[in-house]
């Protein structure tokens, strides 16, 4: 789906893409802000990268998603120099056949790096840089590569008519690093939904009515916690707190292995989003327990949070500067202050003793404030803004 394929804009509508570096798969957030932009009245396409099965055109909810399959793309990726030149050749494609839109909403530095390439080739685009991470300080990212992102936000953010982020935290940080006056906060909430607890975990693992369930969801991998409670439940010495761990990834494995060595602790199969909230609202707590082991995690505000919040599910969290500052002014759960064995079973043991009612009912308020229909203000406003400059 090429530009053309975008009709005649009236003097009120704007084309816009929304372009992320990623084939676009299970984004919720990307598909919650396109859906925004487009009920504003303007032209929107999701622009990703066609890899695998994904189909190269589709619908989703209405919004035009196309991913562009350079042919470079069909290539054996055998080693890290092929690997960029498929990069740099998607970057290519995508200039090419979207540089006259209007403007270029761009989900995170790799997008943006494109969006820069855009600007030069027709400066009237407008870039919105959506930082939906501390961009240089990702989990896993090469010294070089920090030192690559650092200087090129130093050098050229300022080209952004408008950057967002996701937590207070990055949000300040940016600020501090480079001088930003103005940086739009819009949290990755979901949208406001009714609450029902089915107790499907309860049904399904024949758990008793009187053991609460701590809820884990999300993916399974390194640096999100999932080892440290499993340690911590295979050391418990009662059976009133059960962990569900409900995801997948790298971790699965090692997942499985423990449900079979600890009967309090099970496993459930990711389920599609719109189930989310029905899985889960039919545990008792919900758990966000990512390591603080670089600063994304630090000022990380995950949107497990805001959906454990829907489910009106008290939160257990680690010490993690946004999401203790967040819980705790909400007062909707606790923070682990020791994070061993030790330290999380204490919180357990804490979280155990908490009044459940009040804790529900502070809930309630949170849930009203924190979800998309109040979180989209922000950007509708931002959107007026740009459309008025």
């Amino acid at each position: 789906m090429a530009t053309s394929a975008l009709r005649p804009k009236s003097p009120a509508t704007m084309k816009i893409i929304s372009l992320v570096a990623n084939g676009f798969q299970n984004d919720n957030r990307v598909e919650r802000m396109a859906k925004t932009i487009q009920n504003l009245g303007h032209e929107v396409i999701i622009v990703g990268w066609k890899k695998g099965d994904l189909p190269e055109q589709e619908l989703i909810h209405d919004i035009p998603v196309h991913r562009v399959f350079p042919a470079s793309s069909k290539w054996k990726r055998s080693n890290k120099w092929i690997g960029l030149i498929q990069f740099l050749h998607f970057n290519w494609c995508v200039i090419k056949l979207y540089r006259k839109v209007d403007i270029w909403h761009c989900n995170d530095f790799e997008a943006y790096w494109m969006g820069l390439f855009a600007k030069f080739l027709n400066p009237k685009l407008k870039l919105v840089y959506d930082l939906h991470e501390y961009q240089k300080e990702r989990l896993g990212t090469p010294w070089y590569v920090k030192v690559i992102i650092g200087l090129m936000e130093r050098w050229f953010i300022h080209r952004a008519i408008k950057v967002i982020t996701i937590s207070p935290g990055i949000q300040n940080e940016y600020q501090r690093l480079y001088g930003l006056k103005e940086i739009t906060l819009i949290r990755n909430t979901p949208h406001l939904t009714t609450t029902e607890n089915h107790d499907l975990f309860r049904k399904k693992f024949s758990i008793r009515q009187d053991q609460k369930i701590f809820l884990y969801q999300g993916m399974l991998g390194p640096d999100r916690g999932i080892e440290e409670l499993i340690s911590a439940f295979q050391t418990r010495h009662d059976d009133r707190a059960v962990l569900v761990i409900m995801g997948q990834g790298k971790l699965q494995t090692q997942v499985m292995e423990a449900t079979h060595q600890c009967p309090i602790i099970f496993h459930h199969p990711y389920v599609p989003y719109h189930l989310i909230n029905s899985y889960s609202s039919s545990a008792d707590v919900g758990l966000n327990m990512a390591k603080n082991s670089c600063l994304n995690h630090t000022f990380c505000l995950p949107n497990k949070i805001f959906e454990y919040i829907q489910a009106l599910l008290p939160i257990m969290t680690n010490d993690l500067v946004d999401c203790k500052q967040l819980i705790q002014s909400y007062q909707i759960g606790h923070v682990i202050d020791n994070y061993s064995d030790k330290g999380i079973n204490q919180a357990i043991d804490e979280m155990l003793q908490m009044d459940f009612n009040a804790l529900k009912i502070q809930l309630q308020k949170a849930k009203l404030t924190l979800n998309w229909e109040k979180e989209e203000i922000a950007l509708k406003d931002l959107y007026a803004e740009i459309i008025n400059q």
